[in-house]
C-alpha cells in the first residue's frame, strides 16, 4: 500500500490495523539447524 501511494508507513500501518513492529520484522535464520529438525521431529 504505502509503495504504491505517498502516505507514511505509520499512516498506512494504522489504516490496515497493522503494528509498525509487524511491517518491520525480520525474521532470522536458526543459529542451529540440527536443534530445529530434532524439535519438529519430536513434535510430530
Amino acid at each position: 500500500m504505502q509503495s504504491e501511494t505517498t502516505i507514511s508507513e505509520r499512516r498506512a500501518c494504522s489504516l490496515v490495523g497493522l503494528s509498525r513492529a509487524s511491517m518491520r520484522y525480520q525474521p532470522q535464520k536458526a543459529a542451529e539447524p540440527e536443534l530445529v529438525e530434532r524439535t519438529k521431529a519430536i513434535a510430530l
